[in-house]
């Protein structure tokens, strides 16, 4: 809509991570947390994209949102070549009345949403 973005940084954003069927708990946050990881996130995407720096002086109010990825793979996400960033199996799957999802990345998932209520309607 032209007034809302998402931004993400895995290395400040991972806050938990579980190799198990179940995820461990994430971390509880009051909102100086929250606050400090927003502006952590900020700091380390203006490092790489110097527009970002911007944001804090434009933006009306910013959220602190999160949830899980599940991903298949192996290896640690901080290693680039781990089996876990490979994602070529993007998107929607259909098996009858049976839709699976595949987000690849977090940031297509409000799309791929999208796209399946419009199928759906």
């Amino acid at each position: 809509n032209g007034r809302d973005l998402y931004l993400s940084w895995y290395a400040t954003g991972l806050l938990a991570e579980g190799h198990g069927a179940a995820p461990p708990a994430p971390p509880a946050l009051d909102d100086a947390m929250r606050a400090q990881l927003a502006d952590d996130v900020l700091t380390r995407l203006g490092a790489v994209l110097p527009w970002v720096a911007s944001l804090p002086s434009i933006t009306e109010t910013r959220r602190v949102e999160g949830g899980w990825v599940y991903a298949e793979g192996r290896g640690p996400l901080d290693d680039a070549p781990s089996t876990l960033h490979r994602r070529d199996r993007v998107g929607i799957r259909r098996e009858g009345q049976y839709v699976s999802v595949d987000t690849g990345k977090y940031s297509i998932a409000p799309w791929l949403a999208h796209t399946i209520a419009d199928d759906l309607l």
